[in-house]
């Protein structure tokens, strides 16, 4: 079995008033507090394989915004840039929950291989989210910019 790095865990709880919204939950950290869950709807997400979209904002910036890819069921990899560094990140889904482990670094090659795909099976396999999902309407904005409705 891969040896997992270091990794922060984050979890986030879906928000009942808007079901695309997860709040970060029992955390300090502050890059970013919430994280929207949307499908992909730019032509470059999706010929990158990616099944969802992560993004986040804070003071008219965006601190977060990634495809995520399977590894396998209910479970999801991206990366994030953090101070100008790619990062690995892994997303466990369960219903209500995304719970993210965010690393130091981003493995590559085999490396990247192993760590994904023999995860430990002791991080139960989650699920996808439910219905409540709001796909990323592509007529509330461009390819490249998402607008927030309150």
């Amino acid at each position: 079995m891969a040896t997992i790095p270091k990794h922060l865990e984050l979890v986030f709880r879906q928000n009942p008033a808007r079901p695309d919204i997860y709040d970060l939950t029992g955390s300090k950290f502050n890059r970013f507090t919430f994280i929207r869950l949307s499908q992909p709807r730019s032509d470059f997400l999706i010929r990158q394989g990616a099944k969802y979209v992560l993004e986040s904002w804070s003071h008219g910036q965006k601190p977060l915004f990634t495809g995520i890819r399977t590894i396998r069921e209910g479970l999801y990899y991206g990366d994030h840039l953090h101070n100008g560094k790619r990062v690995l990140l892994v997303v466990k889904m369960n219903p209500g929950e995304l719970v993210i482990h965010l690393f130091k670094t981003y493995p590559h090659g085999m490396r990247l291989y192993k760590v994904l795909h023999e995860y430990p099976v002791t991080i139960d396999p989650g699920n996808h989210p439910g219905a409540l999902m709001s796909p990323t309407n592509p007529a509330n904005g461009s390819d490249s910019s998402t607008k927030v409705h309150n």
